[in-house]
């Protein structure tokens, strides 16, 4: 759980639930987990494919873990499960049937984030040098995740850090009819279940099979920006999965729990209100025989009205729980931290330094931007810094940038300002009102590569950077002070 700590009062922000990837991991969480040493080949169900290639796995702890640099680490003891699936012939790989699985299971989560530290430290130095992947996630608290467009031989893969395991999934496709959020919705779906697969073999329970119950997010971002977007759109989808086959899931034991407080009738009454208006979708994909999902189309002005699924009192982040069973009596449960209110959201892929691609010295920095409201009305306002260092952004104490408005000289033009002026909002003369149902989506921001700094404009440097962006409602009664952060890792091509 993130604080915004230098943008607003510490005791009035809530929080968001870190990617997975940019996916929202299980909150509730229990003791430290013993190393795993449970792992079995029939782990391959957590990850339903046409044809398994490869299932390994060592419950006995030794040198088992590669870096990327392909240095065995022979410190630190790993238990491992691996698997790989993939069509007979490469021409025939697709992102949902060409799928990798590592999972390192450490014996402490201090080595597990020792091992990521060095792995993320170590990544962009090489990235630049080596590989010139795309970005498409960086988070110093344990994700990154990265894209290979090479045509005919499309590549993405993530390294997600949980407890005390490293979650490696990679996916390919051999066709450039597939784009990258297809790919994107995949690598979401692997690596929850991934994560899944590690919290349950941390329970102890043999009962590690069941069923899972999931909100779908937006692969593009974390999971938390895909959630907002997309309710604030009036789209919401419930997921659920059996390793036995959907038809055995039994919707009868749906639970759905906001605050510890049982909102399922609630919900049942929305849902059948949708249903006789034509608003409800049933998804039962050919190629997912274990999946089944029901997509709800809400009316995004109605979000805190009649169509206030999660039925939330006022903005801020809220303990959200869904459980279900399948008719053998296995229960799957999901724990969520879901933030509801004004937000603003960057596109991961969208960055862009024009001095990387066109050598200019003073080009400008491109990006996209998405804002909106899915929680009640509320007078807000946008934060944006940028940093270059990578450290967590709690550490920052001086030497980064905030974007602002209208604050020095030039009428509706964007500035970069040093923390020497403090931090800066984007809109300084006044904050926007966000009535409940605001989207804007993919909106194309520019800025100048120039920072004020001491009276004086000077070129942002070059390398790798960290981008913070958030929203804050400023409204009383509702939710004030309620916010929503979110960061990733950009690349800066000025002056050294």
């Amino acid at each position: 759980m993130s604080r915004i700590g230098w943008l607003v009062d510490l005791g009035r922000v809530a929080g968001w639930c870190l990617a997975l990837l940019v996916a929202c991991a299980p909150s509730a969480r229990a003791a430290e987990c013993p190393q795993i040493t449970s792992w079995s080949t029939q782990d391959t169900a957590f990850f339903p494919v046409q044809r398994v290639t490869r299932a390994e796995r060592s419950n006995t702890p030794g040198p088992n873990y590669f870096t990327l640099l392909g240095e065995q680490e022979r410190t630190l003891r790993t238990t491992y499960f691996v698997m790989t699936a993939g069509p007979t012939l490469t021409v025939d790989r697709r992102f949902w049937n060409s799928v990798g699985v590592s999972l390192f299971s450490f014996a402490s989560e201090a080595d597990a984030k020792a091992m990521f530290r060095r792995e993320y430290t170590s990544f962009f130095p090489l990235n630049d040098a080596r590989w010139g992947y795309d970005v498409l996630h960086a988070e110093p608290l344990g994700l990154i995740a990265w894209y290979d467009k090479t045509p005919g031989a499309q590549e993405i893969q993530a390294i997600r850090l949980h407890r005390h395991t490293l979650i490696s999934v990679v996916l390919h496709s051999a066709t450039a009819t597939e784009t990258l959020q297809q790919g994107l919705d995949e690598l979401e779906k692997r690596v929850v279940r991934a994560i899944e697969l590690v919290e349950a073999r941390c329970s102890g329970s043999s009962n590690i099979y069941a069923p899972t119950i999931a909100i779908e997010g937006e692969f593009g971002m974390p999971h938390q920006a895909g959630f907002q977007r997309r309710l604030a759109a009036g789209k919401l989808v419930i997921v659920a999965t059996n390793q036995g086959g959907r038809d055995e899931l039994d919707w009868s034991t749906f639970r759905l729990f906001v605050a510890g407080v049982d909102k399922t009738g609630h919900v049942l009454q929305l849902i059948n209100h949708l249903a006789s208006r034509g608003r409800l979708k049933h998804g039962v994909p050919d190629d997912q025989p274990n999946t089944e999902s029901y997509e709800l189309q809400l009316d995004p002005s109605q979000l805190t009205g009649d169509h206030n699924f999660f039925n939330i009192a006022f903005n801020g982040t809220w303990p959200v729980q869904l459980r279900l069973c399948n008719r053998s009596g296995l229960c799957g449960q999901t724990d969520y931290q879901l933030y509801f209110g004004p937000f603003l959201v960057i596109d991961p892929y969208s960055f862009e330094d024009r001095r990387c691609l066109d050598g200019s010295a003073n080009g400008p920095i491109l990006f996209k931007a998405s804002w909106g409201n899915h929680g009640h009305s509320s007078v807000s306002n946008f934060y944006v810094a940028l940093s270059p260092s990578l450290a967590p952004w709690e550490s920052w104490v001086d030497n980064f940038y905030t974007l602002t408005l209208d604050l020095v000289a030039v009428e509706g033009k964007l500035h970069w300002m040093h923390s020497s002026y403090g931090v800066q909002p984007v809109f300084h003369k006044a904050p926007v009102d966000l009535p409940t149902g605001t989207l804007v989506s993919g909106y194309a921001v520019s800025t100048p590569s120039l920072a004020w700094n001491a009276g004086n404009r000077v070129l942002l440097g070059a390398g790798s950077h960290s981008l913070v962006y958030g929203a804050v409602d400023l409204s009383p009664g509702l939710g004030e002070g309620a916010a929503w952060l979110g960061s990733m890792v950009v690349r800066l091509c000025g002056p050294k």
